[in-house]
Protein backbone atom coordinates (compact mmCIF):
# COMPACT_ATOMS: atom_id res chain seq x y z
CA UNK A 1 0.00 0.00 0.00
CA UNK A 2 1.89 2.85 -1.35
CA UNK A 3 1.05 6.89 0.18
CA UNK A 4 -0.48 9.11 -1.64
CA UNK A 5 1.25 11.48 -4.30
CA UNK A 6 0.19 14.62 -2.01
CA UNK A 7 1.98 12.62 0.87
CA UNK A 8 4.89 11.30 -0.34
CA UNK A 9 5.80 15.05 -1.86
CA UNK A 10 4.61 16.40 1.74
CA UNK A 11 7.23 13.89 3.64
CA UNK A 12 10.13 14.58 1.00
CA UNK A 13 10.01 11.85 -1.47
CA UNK A 14 11.68 14.12 -4.58
CA UNK A 15 10.00 12.15 -7.15
CA UNK A 16 5.57 13.07 -8.24
CA UNK A 17 4.59 9.95 -10.19
CA UNK A 18 3.88 10.50 -13.29
CA UNK A 19 1.58 7.52 -14.04
CA UNK A 20 -2.27 7.82 -15.43
CA UNK A 21 -3.57 6.87 -12.11
CA UNK A 22 -2.21 9.52 -9.88
CA UNK A 23 -4.02 12.54 -12.84
CA UNK A 24 -7.71 10.75 -11.79
CA UNK A 25 -7.34 10.67 -8.55
CA UNK A 26 -7.79 14.57 -8.08
CA UNK A 27 -4.78 14.62 -5.72
CA UNK A 28 -3.29 18.48 -5.77
CA UNK A 29 0.24 17.99 -5.34
CA UNK A 30 2.12 20.87 -5.54
CA UNK A 31 -1.67 22.51 -6.65
CA UNK A 32 -1.53 21.14 -10.10
CA UNK A 33 2.37 21.54 -10.53
CA UNK A 34 3.35 22.84 -14.53
CA UNK A 35 5.44 21.20 -16.60
CA UNK A 36 8.67 23.07 -15.47
CA UNK A 37 8.05 22.29 -11.91
CA UNK A 38 8.11 18.71 -12.69
CA UNK A 39 11.30 19.16 -14.66
CA UNK A 40 12.79 20.97 -12.05
CA UNK A 41 11.94 18.39 -9.55
CA UNK A 42 13.38 15.51 -12.03
CA UNK A 43 16.73 16.95 -12.36
CA UNK A 44 16.71 17.90 -8.70
CA UNK A 45 16.02 14.31 -8.29
CA UNK A 46 18.59 13.23 -11.02
CA UNK A 47 21.44 15.37 -9.00
CA UNK A 48 20.49 13.68 -6.08
CA UNK A 49 21.11 10.53 -7.14
CA UNK A 50 23.80 10.93 -8.83
CA UNK A 51 26.05 13.06 -5.96
CA UNK A 52 24.82 9.81 -4.15
CA UNK A 53 26.19 6.96 -5.90
CA UNK A 54 29.36 9.30 -6.42
CA UNK A 55 30.07 10.94 -3.68
CA UNK A 56 27.92 9.61 -0.50
CA UNK A 57 28.48 5.78 -1.22
CA UNK A 58 32.26 6.12 -2.11
CA UNK A 59 32.84 7.74 1.03
CA UNK A 60 31.23 4.98 2.16
CA UNK A 61 33.05 2.47 0.76
CA UNK A 62 36.46 4.47 1.98
CA UNK A 63 35.58 4.28 5.76
CA UNK A 64 34.73 0.47 5.32
CA UNK A 65 38.28 -0.20 3.85
CA UNK A 66 39.52 1.99 6.42
CA UNK A 67 37.91 -0.15 9.55
CA UNK A 68 37.77 -3.93 7.00
CA UNK A 69 40.61 -3.91 4.66
CA UNK A 70 40.83 -3.59 0.66
CA UNK A 71 39.06 -6.76 -0.15
CA UNK A 72 35.28 -4.92 0.43
CA UNK A 73 33.88 -5.37 -3.01
CA UNK A 74 31.64 -2.72 -4.11
CA UNK A 75 27.95 -4.02 -3.12
CA UNK A 76 24.65 -3.42 -3.84
CA UNK A 77 21.61 -3.29 -1.74
CA UNK A 78 20.51 -6.87 -2.79
CA UNK A 79 24.36 -8.38 -2.55
CA UNK A 80 24.79 -6.75 0.78
CA UNK A 81 21.83 -8.94 1.91
CA UNK A 82 22.97 -11.83 -0.04
CA UNK A 83 26.45 -11.90 1.92
CA UNK A 84 27.19 -15.12 4.11
CA UNK A 85 28.49 -12.15 7.15
CA UNK A 86 25.30 -9.95 7.63
CA UNK A 87 23.37 -11.08 10.53
CA UNK A 88 21.27 -8.87 10.60
CA UNK A 89 19.33 -5.99 8.58
CA UNK A 90 18.46 -2.81 10.43
CA UNK A 91 15.94 -0.92 7.68
CA UNK A 92 12.59 1.45 7.76
CA UNK A 93 10.75 -2.01 7.14
CA UNK A 94 10.23 -1.13 3.22
CA UNK A 95 8.49 -4.05 1.29
CA UNK A 96 11.02 -4.86 -1.28
CA UNK A 97 13.56 -4.87 1.54
CA UNK A 98 11.52 -7.38 3.66
CA UNK A 99 10.85 -9.71 0.55
CA UNK A 100 14.75 -9.09 -0.10
CA UNK A 101 15.92 -10.15 3.40
CA UNK A 102 13.27 -12.95 3.66
CA UNK A 103 14.74 -14.84 0.62
CA UNK A 104 18.44 -14.56 2.05
CA UNK A 105 17.23 -15.91 5.24
CA UNK A 106 18.82 -11.98 7.16
CA UNK A 107 16.78 -11.18 10.51
CA UNK A 108 15.40 -8.24 10.87
CA UNK A 109 15.49 -5.19 12.89
CA UNK A 110 12.66 -2.67 11.78
CA UNK A 111 12.32 1.18 12.21
CA UNK A 112 8.59 1.67 11.01
CA UNK A 113 8.02 5.40 10.45
CA UNK A 114 4.77 5.00 8.08
CA UNK A 115 1.56 3.81 8.00
CA UNK A 116 1.82 -0.51 6.65
CA UNK A 117 5.39 -0.29 8.20
CA UNK A 118 3.80 -0.49 11.53
CA UNK A 119 1.35 -3.78 10.17
CA UNK A 120 4.58 -4.83 8.24
CA UNK A 121 7.21 -4.99 10.54
CA UNK A 122 4.45 -6.48 13.30
CA UNK A 123 3.79 -9.47 11.24
CA UNK A 124 7.59 -10.41 11.32
CA UNK A 125 7.81 -9.85 14.96
CA UNK A 126 4.83 -12.14 15.20
CA UNK A 127 6.25 -14.68 12.75
CA UNK A 128 9.55 -14.60 15.08
CA UNK A 129 12.07 -13.54 12.05
CA UNK A 130 12.59 -9.68 13.38
CA UNK A 131 12.29 -6.96 15.97
CA UNK A 132 10.35 -3.81 15.98
CA UNK A 133 11.98 -0.42 17.66
CA UNK A 134 10.69 2.84 18.26
CA UNK A 135 12.26 5.28 15.81
CA UNK A 136 11.58 8.08 17.65
CA UNK A 137 12.53 7.12 20.99
CA UNK A 138 15.71 4.71 19.81
CA UNK A 139 18.40 4.93 22.42
CA UNK A 140 21.72 3.10 21.30
CA UNK A 141 21.61 0.39 24.10
CA UNK A 142 17.99 -0.74 22.66
CA UNK A 143 19.84 -0.86 19.11
CA UNK A 144 22.86 -3.08 20.23
CA UNK A 145 20.29 -5.16 22.15
CA UNK A 146 18.26 -5.99 19.39
CA UNK A 147 21.25 -6.63 17.27
CA UNK A 148 22.91 -8.98 19.26
CA UNK A 149 19.11 -10.48 19.69
CA UNK A 150 18.79 -11.48 16.36
CA UNK A 151 22.63 -11.98 15.21
CA UNK A 152 23.12 -14.03 17.95
CA UNK A 153 20.27 -16.12 18.38
CA UNK A 154 19.78 -18.68 15.83
CA UNK A 155 16.17 -19.32 15.63
CA UNK A 156 15.80 -16.24 13.49
CA UNK A 157 17.47 -17.44 11.17
CA UNK A 158 15.51 -20.66 11.14
CA UNK A 159 12.46 -19.06 11.23
CA UNK A 160 13.26 -16.95 8.04
CA UNK A 161 14.48 -20.13 6.46
CA UNK A 162 11.67 -21.64 6.71
CA UNK A 163 9.55 -18.70 5.74
CA UNK A 164 11.47 -18.47 2.57
CA UNK A 165 10.41 -21.77 1.79
CA UNK A 166 6.90 -21.21 2.11
CA UNK A 167 7.61 -18.09 0.00
CA UNK A 168 9.09 -20.25 -2.84
CA UNK A 169 6.95 -23.33 -2.39
CA UNK A 170 4.63 -23.45 -5.31
CA UNK A 171 2.31 -26.39 -5.64
CA UNK A 172 1.30 -25.83 -9.49
CA UNK A 173 2.61 -23.67 -12.40
CA UNK A 174 1.99 -20.59 -12.46
CA UNK A 175 1.60 -20.56 -16.34
CA UNK A 176 -0.52 -23.55 -16.37
CA UNK A 177 -2.52 -21.90 -13.76
CA UNK A 178 -2.83 -18.95 -15.32
CA UNK A 179 -4.71 -20.51 -18.56
CA UNK A 180 -6.98 -22.43 -17.07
Amino acid sequence: MALTTQQQYGTGNPIIHSDPSHWESGIDALDNPTFWQILCNLIKTWRYLYWYKTTYMQKQQEIARKYFGNDIPDLGELEKKSHPNIKAFIYQVGLQSTEEAIFHAVPLIGLPVFSDQQTDVQKMVSLGVGKKLNIFNIDRFDLVKAIQSVAGDGSYKQRLLKLRDLMEDKPYDSLENAVR
